[in-house]
């Protein structure tokens, strides 16, 4: 479900991941823990949404980024683009280690592609639907597993 408020991510102890400050399309909120995409028609970034070819998604957001009120680009978003995450991934279990990961909206994860983009790939199954995910924007190299 999309977020309607601030959902801080649990990331890998010992994985710092590459954070950037990216401009937020004007009339747009960000939570924290969201994955964020970008608007390929502005440039700006969005909460990301399943839909749409082109827009990629470029990371788990930082910090809150509200730009309800300003103009494009007035603020940016803190922005981690990769790393390892704690997620909640429906459909996942213990067989699904090294699956694709997608996001439907900026706080929903499934292993499946439909009307959804992949943001990384299953690392660790830890419990019910709980998992380690090894995610990378969409514009960096998606690394193997080792």
């Amino acid at each position: 479900m999309a977020l309607t408020k601030d959902t801080p991510r649990g990331y890998a102890s010992h994985d710092q991941g590459d954070t950037v400050d990216l401009p937020v399309k004007n009339a747009v909120q960000i939570f924290e823990g969201a994955a964020v995409m970008e608007n390929e028609s502005t440039g700006y970034m969005i909460p990301l949404t399943g839909t749409g070819t082109s827009d990629g998604f470029v990371g788990f957001a930082e910090r809150q980024a509200d730009n309800r009120l300003g103009a494009a680009g007035a603020i940016r978003v803190k922005t981690r683009t990769k790393g390892i995450v704690e997620l909640t991934v429906a459909g996942s279990s213990v067989a699904t280690n090294g699956a694709a990961v997608y996001a439907s909206d900026d706080g929903t994860f499934t292993v499946t592609s439909s009307n959804a983009k992949k943001i990384g790939t299953i690392l660790c199954w830890l419990a019910g639907e709980i998992n380690l995910v090894k995610f990378y924007a969409y514009n960096q190299a998606q690394p193997a597993l080792a």
